[in-house]
Order: C-alpha cells, then structure tokens, then sequence
C-alpha cells in the first residue's frame, strides 16, 4: 500500500487516506533516531 504512495521526487499521488499514513510514517522516521541513518 504505502510503496504505491512513494515517488523519486517525493511528490505523492495517492488517496487521501494512504497519504495520511504515509506522511505519519514519514513523520515518525523523522522524529525516530533509529531512522535517521
């Protein structure tokens, strides 16, 4: 699901709900020190 949401560019097109999953998985990557590798 979320693998269709990602592009090269980081410009998504998806629905409304897989881009919501998407940028809270993004944002917990950010906020996560295992992640920042």
């Amino acid at each position: 699901m979320m693998e269709k949401c990602k592009s090269d560019t980081k410009k998504l097109y998806c629905n409304g709900k897989d881009m919501q999953r998407y940028q809270a998985a993004e944002y917990a990557n950010l906020i996560s020190p295992a992640n920042t590798l």
